[in-house]
């Protein structure tokens, strides 16, 4: 199919056809050089007259768009894209492409440099209808996640409409940007406070200071106070590299691939400098603890700030601090000569050498602490070959680890997030990697 035919579908096509997303994608896609001025423009004029229906589609069809292209003709998209602001599914990525071509000086002036106006009125008219939404309680779990997925659609839009008039730069906009501080939402809060700042209102630095107290917003905060050179504004207690790591770890929790929100509590469990696989120089390290309050009970965990930010998806409390480390190197590691196959997927007479393996290594012990033995994967680490397990021992699960015919334990624990077969293979990797990289302090036991 021809472009001229495929923008014609474009055209007759329901809005929801997912057709119109990939001919979008592919206009995006052929928008470098010369000729690429002609694809964009096409590209604007079709998601002006009828945009995408859902965020989703909006996100994979300007997807092209924000991949490092040199030579994008980005100014043949606007004004004419600015047209379809009136659409929530595509107005606050039209606006973040904006931003950040306007940002990287590719786009002088700001393409809403003459719609000021008019986007600081769509600003309070989101604002205004934020504030009604917290007032209706939802009847029913499909109120519930309308209401939920609004909020999210007018947060989003409301961070990118600050952006762009702190990018614009007309102070007439202020009181406006003033109006969403009460809502509650700290990532908003930043933003807004950030654009006043930049501003140059006292008000937006005064609040950016304070939302250095919130882990989750942490990070940002500090970056716009020292992006503007105002990191004395900054409290000291919040500038010390175990309050960074905080909110590093708080803001990666809050992710929406990760738990969504912020940790009700998060505090400091170990910090120290240690050489890490793949670093050639020893990394500071920190780990932290972390807390949610849910109705069916509180989940715990310990996530690492250093040469990753990650954090388990088992409650690990009772876990030494040299083996959570363990488990995030374990984790973190990648080397050619480390990788590890599904025992279900072993060809039978390499499962058969495995179950003899077993057998043979673990007669003994099963007979006097060892149950319900059963063979979950085979790892190879650097020649050596390591059985996984799962196991009882003396009445507790875990997973037992064959390595070189000697067996090491490594117990679940009695929580709802036990220690599974993934984890503990991770730590036992971790604990011989960081073994050979830092000299040990002390024999380390298996939990």
């Amino acid at each position: 199919m021809s472009l001229d035919e495929a923008i014609a579908d474009y055209r007759r096509a329901d809005a929801t056809d997912k057709s119109r997303r990939d001919v979008l994608v592919r206009l995006a896609g052929d928008g470098d050089g010369d000729s690429g001025g002609d694809a964009l423009a096409t590209f604007a004029e079709l998601v002006a007259e009828c945009p995408p229906s859902s965020v989703e589609d909006a996100l994979v069809a300007f997807a092209p768009l924000l991949r490092p292209r040199p030579n994008l003709a980005v100014e043949a998209l606007f004004p004419r894209l600015l047209d379809a602001l009136p659409h929530v599914s595509v107005a606050a990525i039209i606006l973040d492409i904006a931003n950040h071509f306007a940002r990287a000086g590719r786009l002088r002036p700001h393409p809403a440099s003459d719609r000021v106006a008019r986007l600081a009125e769509l600003f309070g008219s989101v604002t205004v209808g934020l504030e009604k939404l917290a007032t209706v309680p939802p009847t029913d779990a499909n109120a519930w996640e309308a209401q939920r997925r609004t909020a999210e659609e007018g947060f989003a839009l409301l961070i990118s409409l600050a952006d762009a008039l702190a990018l614009v730069g007309d102070q007439s906009v202020c009181a406006k940007l003033r109006s969403a501080l009460d809502l509650p939402h700290r990532r908003l809060r930043t933003e807004v406070a950030a654009a006043l700042a930049k501003l140059g209102q006292a008000d937006g630095v005064a609040v950016l200071a304070a939302m250095t107290a919130e882990p989750v917003v942490r990070a940002r905060a500090m970056y716009y106070l020292e992006e503007m050179g105002l990191s004395d504004e900054i409290p000291s207690e919040f500038r010390t590299p175990a309050a960074r790591a905080e909110g590093e770890l708080a803001q990666w929790l809050a992710a929406p691939l990760q738990f969504g929100v912020a940790p009700q509590e998060i505090e400091l469990l170990d910090h120290r400098t240690q050489f890490w696989p793949g670093y050639d120089e020893p990394v500071e390290c920190f780990l932290l603890r972390y807390a949610y309050a849910t109705p069916q009970g509180e989940i715990r965990g310990v996530g690492i700030v250093g040469p990753l930010v990650h954090a388990t998806p088992c409650d690990i409390d009772d876990v030494s601090p040299e083996n959570v480390y363990a488990l995030f190197a374990g984790y973190h590691a990648e080397h050619e000569q480390i990788d590890e196959k599904l025992y279900a997927e072993l060809p039978g007479p390499e499962q058969g050498m495995v179950d003899t393996l077993c057998r043979d290594t673990l007669c003994r012990e099963i007979d006097a602490e060892f149950a319900d033995v059963s063979p979950v994967k085979v790892g190879r680490f650097f020649g050596e070959r390591h059985i996984v397990a799962t196991a009882r021992r003396n009445g507790q699960p875990g997973t037992v680890v064959l390595d070189a015919n000697v067996t090491h334990w490594y117990r679940a624990g009695d929580t709802r997030r036990p220690l599974g077969v993934v984890e503990a293979y991770q730590m036992h990797k971790g604990r011989k990697l960081l073994a050979t990289f830092n000299p040990p302090p002390a024999e380390l036991t298996s939990e």
